[in-house]
């Protein structure tokens, strides 16, 4: 089993690692939230953090500590992004209002789990580090079923409800069968393996991604530029249509202007009209649009 954990921690942190350096092509191509990027990183954090635990037999006293510490702020960093991500794809009322709160928790968790092991008290601060993650998620799926999805994401909508009902319905009774084992032992304790579990959540959730990334990401091919039929319902110019074939290839404002000799005002008044014609904010959702 150990053996296992350990290969599974390893493919789960590959596939992670492929899965940011994408994301983080399409955030320098202004396609991708900024949220996003953290919420993948905080998975390969801890996943890093857990690898290093089961990989290395840690004998020393306070390299293990260490460890422990940082999986659990890890966690807590994960639970804070989780949330983060969700209230940028999904249209929520009071997004700053709850961002504010949601950070206030989390560095209230910080200081819980930093003076939990400085005064002996690691237990309660695990705890309660595993229950934010707990409520954390339980929030985030609540909020996808809810709550209508931005146009960034509007095209996966049903595939994420499907999967959030499935964390609603799973997470708690998944977590109560594991206290009542706890208590009883009434199974193996490798059903409720963390590093396992997260893997396996982290590779599922990592593959489904990579599908969106390598899409959005084939927009930028110079091979492209031409959408035919999707822009017919939209009435773009011609002209219109020249600045978004360079836009979408990721070249900036003042670019664009030199390639098409016009200043750079009527550059900026042309991104305008196109994103006010085919009802989008920014490059983000205009990609995904294209691309739906």
């Amino acid at each position: 089993m150990d053996t296992f954990k350990i290969i599974l921690l390893i493919i789960a942190y590959t596939i992670g690692i492929f899965t940011f350096s994408l994301q983080l092509i399409c955030y320098l191509k202004d396609i991708e939230y900024k949220e996003t990027l953290l919420l993948n990183l905080s998975f390969l954090l801890l996943i890093a953090a857990s690898t290093v635990s089961e990989f290395f037999i840690l004998t020393n006293y306070h390299i293990k500590l260490i460890t422990e510490f940082s999986s659990l702020l890890f966690m807590i960093l994960l639970a804070f992004a989780i949330p983060l991500n969700i209230h940028k794809e999904r249209i929520v009322k009071y997004e700053k209002t709850r961002n504010r709160i949601l950070l206030l928790i989390t560095i209230t968790l910080i200081l819980v789990l930093v003076f939990g092991y400085f005064t002996g008290l690691a237990k309660i601060a695990k705890e309660a580090t595993e229950v934010f993650l707990f409520l954390s998620v339980m929030y985030t799926m609540y909020i996808v079923i809810k709550e209508k999805p931005s146009l960034l994401i509007k095209h996966r909508e049903k595939e994420e409800k499907v999967t959030a009902l499935f964390f609603l319905i799973f997470f708690p009774i998944y977590t109560l069968i594991g206290l009542l084992n706890y208590r009883y032992a009434f199974v193996s304790d490798s059903m409720f393996d963390g590093p396992i579990i997260l893997s396996l959540i982290f590779i599922a959730l990592a593959i489904s991604k990579l599908t969106d990334d390598i899409k959005r990401l084939t927009l930028f091919s110079p091979k492209n530029k031409d959408f035919g039929d999707k822009l017919s319902p939209f009435n773009i110019s011609p002209r219109e249509i020249e600045v978004l074939g360079l836009l979408i290839q990721g070249i900036s404002y003042k670019e664009i202007s030199e390639k098409l000799f016009i200043s750079l005002p009527t550059v900026k008044t042309h991104v305008s009209n196109i994103y006010q014609k085919m009802n989008v904010k920014n490059k983000v959702e205009l990609i995904n649009l294209l691309n739906a």
